[in-house]
This record gives structure tokens, C-alpha cells and sequence, in this order.
């Protein structure tokens, strides 16, 4: 069994995975407000609680986070929580936990995704050859890229959210103006995020 988890500053989704070759099976899914609880652990505690008993036993999880991981712990960019990987692996005895940015958790997906779960959005011409970048606006603005390296794609997290915001236009200009009287550093993620939006 797999735990999956997608921690955000608004929400945490945690999943149950059968252990497949190329895409996991879903077991259960839940959503939690992040801000409910002081904690992943407190998340992982909830969501494990409602699982059918006995449940059979983790063997590996792989949570996405929002914010920069070193040594395998994150603080979160969004949210104040602090997430370490050898915590939550002895406090439920999962033998292996790995933290990964939450943009590059769901670019490991890109190439699982069936054509049911695809939309476009704006149509164009895909360069087989060519590198990708998946951007997601929500409660911050998370970003990866997709390096194409010996047919596929390799993911590499991103903190492009926090590059300062650069002005092109007298409109754009005026934002800058606000953002900066407002938080004195205007990065992209106040302009395009939830709370930007």
C-alpha cells in the first residue's frame, strides 16, 4: 500500500494507492483544510483513522509539498508547518518517505495521465523534442519544468513563484506601484495565485 499526499496552503489531499506498474491504483482519497491542523502528521492521523480496519500496511509515501525541501525536510511557503520525512516515517512506521516540491510531484504525473484527464486549453503545435513547464496558480503560484532528456520527461522543481514581478506596460507599472506600497517586494505570486487573482 502507498500513501500519496498533495500538501497545499489551502488543502491537503492524501491518498491510498495498490502498488501498480505504471500508475498506482486508487484505494481512497480524501481532502483536508490545511489550516485546520497543526500539522502533516495530524493530517496523516485523520485520514488514517477512517481507513477500513485493519488496514493493511503502508510500505512506502510520497507527499508533495508547497515550498522548498532540503535534506528532506520543507517549511512550507504558505502555510506554517514544517514537514520532515524521517518524523512522519518513524511516527507511523512507514519504511519509506520521500518530500518532493508539490509542482514536481504532479509533473511525475504528466506522462501517467489518460486522455480523459487532458484538456486543452488553447490549441498549438507540441515539439516532440521539446521541454514542457507545468504552472499551477493557487493559494501560491507553483511551477516546474519538464526537461526532455533520453525520450522523457524529467521533472525539476521551481520557485519561479517568488521572481519578482516585472513590469512591462504603464498598467503593469501601476501594479507594481501598489504591490510594492503593499508588501515592499512584488513578486508573481501577488499577481497571479488565489489571493493575487
Amino acid at each position: 500500500m502507498l500513501l500519496a499526499g498533495d500538501v497545499g496552503g489551502t488543502k491537503a489531499l492524501l491518498g491510498l494507492f495498490l502498488d501498480r506498474p505504471g500508475r498506482p491504483e486508487l484505494v481512497d482519497a480524501r481532502a483536508f483544510a490545511t489550516r485546520d491542523h497543526a500539522g502533516l502528521e495530524e493530517v496523516v492521523d485523520a485520514f488514517l483513522a477512517v481507513q477500513a480496519s485493519p488496514a493493511p500496511p503502508v510500505t512506502a509515501a510520497s507527499f508533495g509539498v508547497a515550498g522548498p525541501i532540503v535534506n528532506q525536510v520543507a517549511r512550507l511557503t504558505n502555510v506554517p508547518w514544517v514537514v520532515d520525512a524521517a518524523a512522519i516515517s518513524a511516527r507511523f512506521a512507514i519504511p519509506t518517505v520521500t518530500l518532493l516540491n508539490d509542482l514536481q510531484a504532479m509533473a511525475y504525473s504528466v506522462e501517467v495521465l489518460r486522455p480523459d484527464e487532458l484538456a486543452i486549453v488553447q490549441p498549438g503545435r507540441a515539439e516532440p523534442t521539446g521541454n514542457a513547464a507545468l504552472i499551477a496558480a493557487g493559494t501560491g503560484l507553483g511551477e516546474a519544468l519538464l526537461h526532455r532528456i533520453g525520450g522523457r520527461f524529467i521533472p525539476s522543481p521551481t520557485e519561479g513563484g517568488h521572481a519578482d514581478f516585472a513590469p512591462r506596460t504603464p498598467d503593469e507599472v501601476a501594479l507594481l506601484g501598489h504591490l510594492t506600497a503593499r508588501f515592499g517586494r512584488a513578486d508573481y505570486e501577488h499577481v497571479i495565485s488565489g489571493p493575487g487573482l
